[in-house]
């Protein structure tokens, strides 16, 4: 009976870069609570290994810095499964090195990644989660690095501080 307080039976959730590291993990606890659980992330090994896991249906490729991508990325979802419930925002990536190397190239990517991908990926889910006026949840993941910094990831430290902000903006 307590199980059934937490269930997620009949939720659909979306985990960016769900298809290795944490981002699996977190949708493997999403299954286990019930969800059905739609992965994306960015490298096609990676989401063919998700799909033995999860389902061919249920991943998709996905570059979160790609606006229309988003977009289609999440009306594909609505139309194969009927609904967006719940997305968890935890696609990023890694450069760090010291900051009188880190090159713009590599700052823009993490920043992008982790901080514009989760803006978009948050905004158009929220779109879809009003529009099936059936509320949903929205989840940033964030980094201890966002409040204790951390040398040699200036960038991910700053991403993850971005996020902060960007959850206690949403509205």
């Amino acid at each position: 009976m307590a199980h059934d307080l937490f269930s997620l039976k009949k939720r659909i959730a979306l985990v960016t870069g769900g298809n290795g590291g944490i981002g699996r993990a977190m949708a493997r606890g999403l299954t286990t609570a019930g969800a059905h659980v739609v992965v994306t992330g960015r490298d096609p090994a990676k989401n063919a290994d998700a799909a033995g896991e999860f389902g061919a249906d249920s991943v998709f490729a996905l570059e979160v810095r790609d606006e229309p991508a988003v977009e289609r990325t999440i009306a594909a979802i609505i139309e194969r499964f009927g609904r967006l419930d719940i997305i968890v925002n935890n696609a990023g990536l890694f450069r760090g090195g010291p900051i009188l190397e880190l090159g713009l190239e590599a700052w823009d990517d993490v920043i992008g990644a982790h901080l514009t991908g989760s803006f978009l990926c948050a905004k158009h889910a929220a779109h879809a989660m009003i529009a099936g006026d059936m509320g949903g949840k929205i989840v940033n993941v964030g980094s201890m690095y966002s409040i204790f910094g951390a040398p040699h990831f200036a960038d991910y430290a700053t991403a993850k501080t971005g996020i902060l902000g960007l959850t206690r903006s949403l509205d």
